[in-house]
């Protein structure tokens, strides 16, 4: 057995070099393997982090592009808000313009039709600027007996007062102006008076 035993060893280390072998050659194989997937993962990698560079791009120039047009269209917003002041403006001025003439039409006794054509109001805004005037309104106007003219008088006084002591009340609100002018006074004391 002893002859045999240097056999036995020589197989069984030949045995080991070839199982060494295999597995020397299975790990070759899966470290090439290894470096294969890693290469493509790498190149994944790359490709992606060129798409995310492109992309970080198109989003700066799209950023860029969105501040452009919303400075443009705040810049048009402004520019409408101007047009709408003036417009508004131009109204008011035209439509006050309207309201004074009408007033000084009733004042020097034109009718209401008269006041409705020259200053193009309405019959009910008409109606109600002689109601507010105290002017009484007839078929051709206003009617002009003594007794409508005292009580367009006292319609005036009355208003006249009512407005002096109304900017009486203003005043004492007011903390800049302490002093009450005298004819103010004196007309919210002749409107007690007389109511």
């Amino acid at each position: 057995m002893e002859a045999f035993l240097p056999i036995i060893i020589m197989c069984l280390v030949a045995i080991l070099a070839i199982i060494a072998f295999f597995v020397g050659v299975w790990c070759i194989k899966k470290i090439g393997d290894l470096k294969r997937d890693t290469g493509v993962l790498f190149e994944d990698f790359d490709r992606a982090l060129e798409n995310q560079k492109k992309q970080m791009a198109q989003m700066l120039v799209a950023s860029v592009n969105f501040e452009k047009k919303l400075k443009e269209l705040n810049f048009q917003i402004e520019e409408l808000k101007n047009t709408i002041n003036e417009i508004t403006l131009n109204t008011q001025d035209s439509e006050s313009k309207l309201y004074t003439r009408a007033k000084k039409m009733i004042q020097l006794g034109a009718g209401i039709d008269e006041v409705i054509t020259e200053c193009e109001l309405p019959k009910a805004e008409v109606e109600m600027l002689f109601s507010v005037l105290g002017k009484n309104i007839g078929s051709s106007g206003i009617e002009n007996s003594g007794f409508n003219k005292n009580r367009e008088k006292d319609s005036l006084i009355s208003n006249k007062a009512n407005l002096d002591f109304n900017n009486k009340e203003l005043l004492k609100n007011d903390k800049t102006n302490e002093s009450i002018p005298k004819e103010a006074e004196g007309l919210a004391e002749l409107f007690k008076i007389n109511k």
